[in-house]
């Protein structure tokens, strides 16, 4: 039998989630797979934007109220994953920002235990830099009053403000770091167990250990910015050369989320006041959500009624880029059936279609589109309070992760992703916005790449 009580005590996990997990991990639950529609194309499921050009033009509000928040917890381990990569790395080694003659081995050692925020991508104007330097000196320098966070392991903190206190490059912007940039933690309550066996938790250093569960524990995170907006990209999608193009998306998000979000609000105040009759008759209502956005007015088999729609519109609503499909693994946009049938809008990954089905496969397959994570959400409801972002959380898209930890292969859980399962009951808006702003360094010899090369 399992101690629950000392496991809790040891990895300060609550003991009500260590028994829900131990439940999922060997009960019956496994993934959850989704029932997809049909892929998002352009006007089906993806909206254009230049239809209401003419209508965001109007809005000045450039970047007023919005923060950037940057998943950073990662460890650099997979930068340096190198089986298929070794000869191209060793053939092209000296083209590195970081290159100082060492053999790849060295590098390797070096780099690949470090979060991957402090592996140098970069040369910029003589300096060596690193993603989350460049990232900081990019919004200081576009917006100065966004503040930016960044989530990280409290294990790298002092590694990481390290790294910022010496850089040469930040001193020689003139940046106050302190000022500008926030840091928050991946909650270790919200671990998870790794389990050997039924009856065997996994212990290292005598202690029961615990394993972050995924990126979906960081909804927690994103529900503490205090700004209305929030602008959201990878650590690792960065470049020099994708800075004019990364201001020109965010504009276009954000506008559109502005445009979205202000007469959303307007509604649903409308709605509180019993004005349902206005709302219907309104021109957003009529020439925007019902044009475009249907399913967010659509109940099976009755007529729309205040009750019905003030639920559908008052949820946090999320902006979400998406470019042509190169074969990038991640999400993709699709419409997909929701337990009652109803359509929604959802980024889905590959591990939640059971692709052994053949209509899923090749609903799949037809799609032609890719969401890079540039996302852009609203934080606030229409009365100005925050959302509980937990409570748009579709739990059962958590998965059953095997993998091999301190040398014991072991089964855990992970949470819904945070863009997936954790924003599953949110507004969802697909744009496609310019594709070369995408340059992902997920393995090291990414920074190869034209895009990276000075």
């Amino acid at each position: 039998m399992i101690d629950f009580e000392q496991l809790s005590l040891d990895t300060q996990i609550p003991e009500s989630s260590l028994r829900d997990q131990y439940k999922f991990v060997y009960g019956d639950n496994g993934l959850t797979q989704l029932r997809l529609s049909s892929p998002c194309t352009m006007n089906n499921g993806i909206f254009n934007i230049d239809l209401i050009s003419n209508q965001l033009s109007s809005i000045d509000e450039e970047w007023k109220n919005l923060d950037i928040f940057i998943p950073a917890s990662g460890s650099a381990t997979r930068l340096f994953e190198l089986s298929d990569n070794i000869k191209t790395l060793n053939e092209n080694i000296d083209k590195l920002p970081f290159f100082e003659k060492k053999s790849v081995s060295r590098l390797v050692d070096k780099y690949s235990h470090k979060p991957k925020a402090i592996v140098p991508f970069h040369k910029i104007e003589g300096h060596i830099v690193t993603p989350i330097e460049e990232i900081i000196e990019f919004y200081s320098r576009i917006s100065p009053d966004s503040n930016v966070h960044f989530t990280i392991q409290n294990d790298d903190e002092n590694l990481i403000t390290s790294k910022l206190n010496e850089s040469d490059f930040i001193k020689s912007k003139k940046i106050k770091f302190e000022d500008k940039v926030r840091f928050s933690f991946q909650k270790k309550e919200l671990n998870s167990i790794c389990f050997i066996n039924p009856e065997t938790p996994l212990k290292h250093n005598n202690k029961y250990y615990s394993h972050p569960s995924g990126h979906g524990a960081l909804i927690d995170n994103l529900a503490s910015i205090k700004s209305k907006y929030a602008y959201m990209h990878n650590i690792d999608n960065i470049s020099p050369k994708t800075q004019e193009l990364r201001i020109k998306n965010i504009n276009q998000m954000y506008k559109l989320l502005l445009f979205i979000d202000k007469n959303i609000k307007k509604l649903l105040r409308a709605l509180e006041k019993d004005d349902f009759q206005k709302v219907i008759e309104s021109s957003f209502y009529k020439n925007f959500l019902i044009e475009y956005f249907p399913h967010l007015v659509h109940v099976r088999n009755e007529p729309m009624n205040k009750k019905i729609l003030f639920k559908n519109l008052n949820k946090p609503i999320r902006v979400c880029g998406v470019i042509h499909d190169s074969g990038a693994k991640g999400g993709k946009p699709f419409w997909v059936y929701n337990d009652d049938s109803l359509l929604s809008l959802q980024i889905v990954e590959e591990s939640q279609v059971d692709l052994d089905n053949i209509t899923e496969r090749n609903i799949w397959n037809d799609s032609n589109y890719f969401n890079p994570v540039e996302i852009i959400i609203s934080t606030e409801d229409y009365l100005g309070n925050k959302f509980n972002f937990n409570s748009y959380v579709n739990n059962d898209l958590g998965m059953l992760v095997e993998k091999k930890i301190h040398n014991e292969k072991v089964l855990f859980f992970e949470k819904p992703g945070l863009w997936n399962g954790s924003m599953h009951d949110w507004i969802t808006i697909f744009i496609e916005i310019d594709e070369k702003s995408f340059a992902p360094v997920k393995n090291i010899c990414d920074l190869f790449l034209p895009i990276h090369q000075p």
